[in-house]
């Protein structure tokens, strides 16, 4: 099967990497992340929701933009590009015995340990009012959608861990030679794109099976970010090693894709859980 973006997705792709270039750039991103206890800026997540990323896939008559999966996956892969650094939430849906429960806050956070300073996570205690949402079978899309979403971002996460390596390795020098010429290095890097390209095409392959509503859909997308979690960790270990000693410095950007994939890695749907998703999609 040959997939292709359709016009309108092409441009909201090109436009979004064009704003998040120009006014989210990593350089932006280190001194949130290091300066603000929040990880993250309010002006700027304000303005995502006036433009209407915040609300991608919610229905235009809820005040969303009613798009689909495959939107979604395109800007997740652009955000992963620049690690675009994430809030705390103002709400939140618990999952009880009873079913799914919507509870507004503020809440009280206690912040926890994290490798991904853009990405802070912290323990709630709130004795609030929830409001019942349905029955625990309302999450099962959001659940395959919040997959596609984190293995998108993974994707951008190695896109841009792979062109960071490839432009390092084309202009550092050894034996009067870009080390890029050496074969040891090309297989790794030849390995690096098999990566990449397949994680490609295991995102959008599980995108549209969400928007097609097809049967897949469940195997499509436990398999896309479960294969991208171990991708991911190749990659972004592959660029730290291929810098040699300035990979694993603090100036140098490898470190921050590394964090934020080993994050995804775990989170909506841990490597491990996917695999057990799959199996059982799979009729295992």
């Amino acid at each position: 099967m040959r997939f292709e973006l359709s016009e309108d997705q092409a441009l909201l792709r090109s436009s979004t990497r064009d704003y998040f270039t120009k006014d989210a750039p990593l350089e932006r991103s280190r001194r949130i992340m290091e300066h603000d206890a929040r990880g993250f800026e309010g002006p700027q997540w304000r303005q995502l929701a006036e433009m209407g990323y915040l609300g991608l896939t919610v229905p235009a008559d809820k005040g969303g933009q009613g798009l689909g999966a495959v939107e979604l996956a395109v800007v997740c892969e652009e955000a992963g590009r620049v690690c675009l650094p994430g809030p705390l939430a103002d709400a939140l849906v618990v999952t009880t015995a009873d079913g799914v429960h919507l509870a507004n806050g503020p809440f009280q956070v206690t912040a926890t340990p994290t490798i991904d300073l853009a990405q802070r996570f912290g323990t709630v205690e709130f004795e609030h009012a929830a409001a019942r949402l349905g029955g625990v079978e309302l999450l099962e899309h959001t659940d395959r959608l919040a997959a596609v979403g984190a293995a998108a971002m993974l994707l951008g996460i190695m896109g841009r861990s792979l062109e960071m390596t490839l432009e390092y390795v084309n202009t550092r020098a050894a034996f009067q030679r870009p080390i890029g010429a050496f074969q040891a290095l090309q297989h790794r890097l030849a390995d690096m794109l098999l990566r990449t390209e397949s994680t490609r095409s295991a995102v959008y392959r599980a995108a549209w099976c969400l928007a097609a509503n097809d049967p897949d859909a469940s195997l499509a997308c436990a398999t896309a970010k479960a294969y991208a979690g171990d991708a991911a960790r190749l990659v972004c270990g592959e660029t730290i090693q291929m810098h040699g000693g300035i990979g694993f410095t603090w100036e140098l950007d490898a470190h921050l894709f590394f964090k934020r994939a080993k994050t995804l890695e775990q989170f909506y749907g841990s490597t491990e859980e996917q695999l057990e998703r799959a199996l059982k999609a799979a009729g295992y």
